[in-house]
């Protein structure tokens, strides 16, 4: 019995959700991986233009939920005088690289980026652990963050970049996403094609809409229900566990860097849930 009460408790591993959640929270994380994990079809709305044919098939390594092979391709334009331009009127900001059989038909392979791009980046797929941690910051602890660093003087420190809306950006490129539920959304439009009430509109090529036979089912194709699932599967991702290190090399290697982290101040923008500990 002394022994029972004094062993220690499982971190949740790669892919596990959040320690402790109920009963009702472990079905909600069950069917969230579900919907991770569905493989769609042309006539489930996939396309015509589009990355991937699920969330699972790029969030693959190690475990669902994890970073992959894939690569996105994104580009901009400069706008003088000092703008960036999304390209959002000329298919932008993510370039597919695949398309449908039926689009395929009309010669159509890819969604190609237009010659007046200044910038272009092959962004590969970041890991989503942890991230619901992220999601439940406030805002106000935040922008606190912001305030506080610009206080100590030292010149370097970051700034919070707001959404078209004024919210306070969490995700995506350049933190330009507000929520884990807005993220995922342009998700499945951006890299599927596919969808919703939130984004109805189709994928364009160079501005143009895609020839309409291509497009087997009615629009919106994506539910409501779809995207809250997997939206709560990501947030309930556990973060990364601790690497536990037995060589004495690393140990000591891991511990200075831990005292690096702390007087360079790297804490303060980290919740305390996902601060690095001795073993990191």
């Amino acid at each position: 019995l002394l022994l029972w009460g004094c062993r220690e408790e499982k971190r949740p591993q790669l892919g596990d959700p959040l320690a402790d959640l109920t009963k009702p929270e472990m079905e909600q994380f069950a069917k969230g991986k579900e919907a991770f994990r569905h493989v769609f079809t042309p006539q489930e709305g996939l396309g015509p233009l589009f990355d991937s044919d699920s969330c699972a098939e790029c969030h693959e390594g190690p475990v669902a939920g994890g970073a992959g092979d894939e690569i996105e391709i994104h580009a901009s334009k400069f706008s003088p005088p000092d703008q960036c331009d999304p390209l959002l009127a000329e298919g932008g900001p993510v370039f597919q690289t695949q398309a449908t059989p039926l689009l395929q038909a009309h010669g159509i392979t890819n969604d190609p980026v237009p010659p007046d791009a200044t910038a272009v980046g092959r962004r590969s797929v970041p890991p989503l652990f942890g991230l619901g941690l992220v999601d439940a910051i406030p805002d106000a602890e935040i922008l606190a963050n912001e305030t506080n660093e610009a206080r100590r003087g030292t010149g370097i420190y970051g700034h919070v970049n707001r959404t078209i809306d004024g919210r306070v950006g969490r995700f995506g490129s350049k933190e330009n996403t507000a929520t884990l539920f807005d993220f995922i959304i342009g998700a499945y439009h951006d890299e599927m094609g596919i969808t919703s009430a939130f984004e109805p509109a189709e994928q364009t090529l160079d501005g143009k809409p895609v020839p309409s036979d291509p497009l087997p089912g009615p629009e919106p194709t994506l539910s409501t229900g779809v995207i809250e699932a997997t939206t709560v599967f990501a947030r309930l991702l556990a973060p990364p566990p601790p690497q536990v290190f037995t060589n004495r090399e690393d140990q000591v290697l891991a511990e200075h860097g831990e005292q690096l982290f702390a007087r360079l101040n790297c804490a303060v923008c980290h919740v305390p849930e996902m601060k690095t500990g001795p073993n990191d």
